[in-house]
């Protein structure tokens, strides 16, 4: 009987796992194939948390029971069948678990790990884990196996929200020649007894004064469990951001119901940048979830003054003063001009437009006005950088001109 090719060890095929989300994909060695006769393990026990009985029956494997394909027809061991190797199979590769209560854990799932190769190799095994489903441990890490020996790989694992996980156990091995294997169960979530999610209107603020108060930020609270019942809320902020405290302390909702609650914070002293952030937290019975915003902070200085501390104009006449505006902050900013003020017989002209001022560096403003007469008044012009303010003040002096007439001219 002519012999087969082995296959190839590199070869991967990608496994598409369904969730309620969208499609989670693992990728996974190829099955290697077997020697004739040899059959695939599927042996898969499924003990569930201590709060049910549900027992999971044998799956079997999505790459089918019953005889595999030959690796080769004969003389396996040598000579064109490209010698003695070692080459693991684990199982189950798909089936499915029985529905888990959300927000629980203790679960646990077995795996049939065979080595099905002709040859020994130590097998290291790790969990991994998609969607709905965590990981939390392995009642193993690592098997000597001899050629056609199982161990049984279990893995204990918790579940979040409503939807599909995917739990899976790799095998892998450093003897040289040693094929690996992956299988998976996928896990169906139900809707949590008790669960609320919180949804902040913005992950991260824009920049915001050190030393600066009276900021908000609003989160959206929803019960997202099976029952209703009263929501506690609190609040908690990492530096240098301050919480003062929440627009609601409790509040009852039903299921599926909402609610926004406001948390009212200010930013403590920074002498550069920093980066804090303000959290909410919604309690319902035994169950707890925190919402996060992220808010960045930085020192803001800015100050204004004269170029000439008084300037002198005409009576009558359209001029301008010029200030000096200086960004004393740690970062880049744009800088506006909000307002003007003037006493006596000045008028103010139009306000100068916004610029960006780099840290430490400064820009010279014209601020135009109208000498309305002949007298004196003053001129004040505000500047901001954030809620940095600075105002600084001209005195304007405005004359007559006399005018010489020679005779004869």
């Amino acid at each position: 009987m002519p012999q087969r090719t082995p296959a190839p060890r590199a070869v991967v095929i990608a496994l598409a796992t369904w969730i309620l989300f969208g499609v989670a994909v693992l990728t996974i060695p190829a099955r290697p194939l077997l020697a004739q006769g040899q059959q695939h393990g599927n042996v898969h026990s499924d003990t569930t948390h201590s709060d049910t009985t549900q027992t999971d029956t044998t799956a079997t494997s999505s790459t089918g029971g019953g005889t595999m394909q030959p690796m080769c027809a004969q003389g396996c061991g040598g000579g064109g069948g490209g010698g003695a190797h070692a080459a693991l199979l684990i199982s189950p590769d798909g089936s499915t678990t029985p529905s888990r209560t959300g927000r629980t854990g203790g679960y646990t799932a077995s795996f049939d790990a065979w080595n099905a190769g002709t040859a020994s190799a130590t097998y290291f095994f790790s969990c991994s884990d998609h969607g709905s489903v965590s990981c939390t441990s392995l009642n193993r890490t690592s098997a000597n196996l001899a050629a056609n020996a199982h161990v049984t790989v279990t893995a204990t694992y918790s579940v979040g929200s409503a939807g599909t996980g995917v739990l899976a156990v790799v095998g892998g091995s450093e003897t040289s020649g040693a094929q690996g294997d992956s299988g998976y169960v996928q896990v169906p979530v139900t809707t949590p007894v008790w669960e609320v999610t919180i949804i902040p209107s913005q992950t991260t603020t824009g920049t915001r004064m050190g030393g600066h108060g009276g900021y908000s930020d609003v989160f959206k609270v929803k019960n997202t469990g099976q029952n209703g019942g009263t929501v506690t809320f609190g609040c908690s902020s990492v530096t240098p951001v301050i919480c003062h405290g929440v627009s609601l302390s409790s509040t009852t909702l039903a299921a599926g119901d909402s609610i926004d609650i406001t948390v009212s914070d200010s930013i403590g002293a920074v002498s550069t940048t920093a980066t804090g952030a303000v959290k909410l937290t919604a309690t319902i019975s035994t169950f707890s979830a925190t919402g996060t915003t992220t808010v960045p902070a930085a020192h803001y200085e800015v100050a204004i003054s004269p170029i000439d501390d008084t300037v002198e104009t005409g009576a009558g006449v359209s001029d301008t003063a010029s200030f000096l505006v200086r960004n004393l902050g740690a970062v880049s900013v744009w800088t506006t001009f909000p307002t003007c003020s003037a006493t006596g017989v000045v008028a103010c002209g139009t306000l100068p437009g916004g610029r960006t001022i780099l840290a430490g560096d400064s820009a010279v403003v014209d601020l135009p006005f109208q000498a309305t007469g002949e007298g004196t008044g003053s001129l004040s012009l505000s500047a901001r950088e954030n809620e940095s303010y600075d105002t600084a003040t001209a005195a304007v002096h405005a004359v007559t001109y006399a005018v010489a007439v020679t005779p004869g001219f």
